[in-house]
């Protein structure tokens, strides 16, 4: 059953983009640079990453 060892695997990469994706989010609101663009790129590119990851983890599944 690799595929369950593949979503195990997907579901630490989604733990560890979230808390980058808090870190960043946290530092943000500190600092409050709102008006710097790149910043905001970042944060909304983690959110893409990780809502593709979590679509994606059935998927795994042959039998899905």
């Amino acid at each position: 059953m690799k595929y369950l060892q593949q979503q195990k695997e997907y579901k630490k990469a989604i733990k560890i983009l979230k808390e980058v994706f808090n870190r960043k989010k946290t530092h943000y609101n500190i600092l409050d640079i709102s008006q710097d663009k790149l910043f905001k790129q970042h944060l909304e590119s983690l959110r893409c990453s990780i809502e593709l990851i979590e679509e994606d983890i059935p998927y795994l599944n042959p039998n899905y």
